[in-house]
């Protein structure tokens, strides 16, 4: 998929507005969607180069999008977002120089956390979005980024996560404004935060590629 995500409007999200349906195992009519699987797709952003001020994030769950899985794709020069929703699940995909420069947030990186004043999230003590097993090469050494306003105790759960800065190891690890006073992964795992994860700069794009191709069985 090559820039997929060109909305007409800016909030003509799927997933926003409510919908009633009946579940297969029978019952009473349900208004919470069942999860939507997005999985095995290689999706490159528009402009075909990171930091592009032109381009946006590849999956974009905005504004109340709820029960999604992301997992086993390959996503090249854009991230992940999360903002004001419930049960977002991104596991197991490769994220390959995702810094993209939006004019109001600056860089977005390979997870991007963007909660609004009135959020979803805020009617809730502990988010229920997770990160786990993901995959991401930076050119940047920022890996993840927050709005202003995003609480400590709604970061999604993280975990098991690699990160690659290749062929680069005086890449600070940057968080971004999730923790403006950590400069490491270290410091970033001490707030209680992925847990597991690793960071190594001893990757080549080629190793990079051969990854792409075995997550996508070409």
């Amino acid at each position: 998929m090559i820039h997929c995500f060109a909305r007409p409007s800016e909030h003509a999200q799927w997933g926003r507005e409510p919908f009633v349906y009946r579940s297969s195992r029978g019952g009473p009519p349900l208004l919470t969607p069942q999860q939507t699987t997005i999985e095995g797709n290689l999706m490159i952003n528009r402009n075909y180069e990171p930091g592009h001020p032109n381009s946006d994030k590849l999956v974009d769950l905005d504004d109340g999008s709820t029960s999604y899985m992301s997992r086993g794709n390959v996503l090249v020069y854009g991230g992940q977002k999360f903002r004001d929703g419930r049960f977002r699940h991104c596991i197991g995909n490769l994220i390959l120089f995702p810094e993209t420069q939006d004019p109001k947030f600056g860089i977005l990186p390979g997870l991007f956390l963007a909660p609004i004043g009135e959020s979803v999230n805020a009617n809730y003590t502990r988010s229920t979005d997770t990160f786990v097993n993901n995959t991401i090469a930076a050119v940047s050494g920022t890996f993840l980024s927050c709005t202003d306003g995003w609480e400590a105790s709604n970061f999604p759960h993280m975990s098991n996560n690699t990160y690659l800065t290749p062929g680069n190891p005086e890449l600070p690890f940057s968080v971004g404004k999730c923790c403006k006073s950590c400069g490491s992964l270290r410091e970033w795992q001490a707030q209680g935060h992925d847990q597991g994860s690793t960071i190594s700069s001893q990757v080549s794009d080629a190793e990079l590629l051969a990854s792409a191709r075995a997550m996508l069985g070409l």
